[in-house]
């Protein structure tokens, strides 16, 4: 658990009046217009649990059985590591950092190119990823260039090269339903069975609705597979308004709502009480370029008031922060990723993915994520605020001190010039030539692709790996 996250600053952007409104206009369009749920059996179940079938594949819920979904649901959610001891507990409080998912494209630190994304990268990135230690958990990528490898297992073969090379929680992303059950089936295998992963989720599960208003069916399956089996499923619409959502903040935000109540209301009606955590990813698409913009500050705006909406429901929220939409590590880049962390930790955003994501979400870096590490613990003193009681008031030290004195050689220096940051990368020397920033996490970079070795898994678990593994290459 993340105690350095034990909130005492914060950034509000909405009035509970506020985030009523928008939850009720939300429950509107829900009850008016509805929403598309594209799988036979996700409708049957909704209108078995109290929606009201509509033209087509509508499904209309009323603001009675969105309440009585949200009755079931709990919070805190914990998350386990590969080694089944508690990770992450998302709460109304702590927040935590992942990397990001699924892009197609690899900043080398070696070459300083961008190249396809392969295996070997993959497990790079884990390895990068388990030894940063203000990065608390990592998320799959489902597409890498590997020939070798058949299309319809790349997804949980991407799941393996993650899982062995890191003991973090996983959160996996998948294209369908199949890959989305052998993952669920391998994750399950380390823990000893389905009951066990169910009792400690060393996976979470990443799904989204198609803005606007729209659940595909491979959503809603992976709703309901991961009601059934415990795992916990992360629900995210990723919309860009003008395009995919009012060009409005508070419109937007009043799709996404729309959106998740009714993916929750599927999810509890099949598995009361399964884990579920809001995610919402509110952007804006840059009319000039016709881009989704990944660094835009209404995003980040959207962001902090969807934590404030999410736990006013009493719900976890997985937000978005770390990334840029420049191409290279450069000024913008280190604008864009810091205001989002900033923003993000301060509005208690509980799991916060994609950092290392650069061009809009098209290319792994790396080296952003070494920077990110550091801006990570630089924003920690931030959300801890500043303690004030008799000690840190420290009267009596003033005292022993005097006037025109010094601290240098008092005890309660030695005792506390810890609790401080101090950078492992910022120059903060009196030197005049010393290596760049860029340099700096470059040589960090380099060090630990080439000699940091995570814990391996145990014998059991590595065979049951190498079974399951063999059954999906045999079976493709």
């Amino acid at each position: 658990m993340n105690k350095d996250f034990a909130s005492l600053a914060t950034y509000r952007v909405l009035t509970t009046d506020k985030i009523e409104k928008i939850l009720e206009a939300s429950k509107v369009l829900l009850e008016d217009i509805g929403v598309s749920v594209q799988d036979e059996r996700a409708r049957e179940l909704m209108l078995e649990y109290g929606a009201i079938s509509g033209n087509g594949d509508i499904v209309k819920i009323s603001r009675e059985v969105v309440a009585k979904a949200l009755g079931t649901t709990t919070m805190p959610v914990t998350l386990y590591n590969r080694n089944r001891e508690p990770a992450l507990v998302l709460d109304t409080q702590n927040v935590y950092f992942a990397s990001c998912s699924s892009l197609p494209m690899y900043l080398d630190p070696y070459t300083g190119e961008s190249v396809e994304l392969n295996g070997e990268h993959l497990k790079a990135l884990s390895r990068l990823v388990d030894a940063m230690p203000n990065i608390d958990a990592i998320t799959t990528c489902s597409m890498f260039a590997d020939h070798s490898i058949p299309e319809s297992i790349k997804a949980q073969m991407a799941y393996c090269y993650t899982m062995q090379n890191t003991v973090k929680h996983i959160n996996f992303v998948t294209n369908d339903y199949e890959n989305c059950a052998a993952i669920i089936e391998m994750a399950a295998a380390i823990c000893g069975g389905y009951e066990e992963l169910k009792k400690t989720p060393i996976v979470s599960c990443y799904a989204q609705p198609i803005s606007p208003l729209t659940h595909s069916v491979e959503s809603c399956r992976k709703l309901m597979l991961c009601g059934e089996t415990g795992v916990p499923i992360v629900y995210m619409p990723y919309s860009m308004m003008g395009a995919t959502a009012p060009m409005s903040c508070a419109g937007s935000l009043v799709q996404c709502f729309a959106e998740v109540l009714s993916g929750l209301v599927l999810h509890q009606a099949h598995a009361p009480g399964a884990p579920f955590i809001i995610g919402t990813m509110p952007t804006i698409m840059d009319m000039r370029t016709t881009i989704g913009v990944f660094a835009a500050p209404e995003m980040d705006l959207n962001i902090a008031a969807s934590v404030e909406i999410s736990h006013y429901l009493g719900l976890p929220f997985y937000g978005t922060a770390g990334c840029t939409d420049s191409k290279s590590l450069d000024y913008q880049t280190v604008a864009e990723a810091t205001m989002s962390i900033i923003t993000s930790a301060l509005s208690s955003a509980n799991l916060v993915h994609d950092i290392g994501y650069m061009d809009h979400g098209s290319i792994h870096s790396p080296e952003l994520i070494v920077l990110c590490n550091e801006l990570i613990a630089m924003v920690k003193p931030l959300r801890r605020g500043i303690p004030v009681n008799d000690e840190s008031l420290c009267v009596d030290v003033i005292k022993a001190v005097g006037q025109g004195g010094h601290f240098l050689n008092h005890m309660h220096t030695l005792e506390h010039f810890g609790d401080v940051w101090y950078s492992d990368l910022y120059d903060h020397t009196m030197s005049g030539t010393v290596p760049t920033l860029n340099e700096k996490i470059n040589k960090k970079t380099k060090d630990i692709l080439e000699n940091y070795t995570p814990q391996p898994l145990t014998a059991e678990q590595e065979a049951s790996v190498s079974a399951i593994m063999k059954k999906w290459l045999e079976n493709t």
